[in-house]
């Protein structure tokens, strides 16, 4: 995390908008790890890929690290792209050409909606 939890904002581009607040993060290591080899981390019962918290966290990138991935995410970047252009106009956002740049995230943060007591 790069940022603090910013919970006035919600990032509009999630496929389901269950999540509230928003934060910033630097990505250090990324590659495609498929679930069935995080599967051995347990929590409560519950395998890792299915767990909301990082109890496990020191296992978990035991297993991510030694994984010998050879692709990433962003070898299919072109494939989410589209989707995100097809995501943007399912919810009315403005469509554009999108470099990473932090000017491009922000258009995608919407105002939170709180519930009034």
């Amino acid at each position: 995390m790069t940022s603090a939890v910013n919970f006035d904002l919600n990032f509009g581009l999630w496929e389901k908008q269950k999540y509230e607040g928003y934060f910033r993060v630097e990505w250090l290591v990324l590659k495609d790890v498929p679930n069935h080899v995080l599967m051995k981390v347990q929590l409560n019962q519950k395998s890792f890929p299915r767990a909301c918290d990082g109890d496990e966290a020191t296992e978990f990138m035991h297993c991510y690290m030694s994984y010998p991935s050879t692709t990433t995410l962003l070898d299919d970047m072109a494939y989410y792209n589209d989707q995100q252009v097809a995501l943007e106009g399912k919810r009315n956002l403005s469509t554009h050409a999108h470099d990473g740049d932090a000017d491009d995230l922000d258009s995608f943060l919407i105002p939170a909606v709180i519930p009034s007591s």
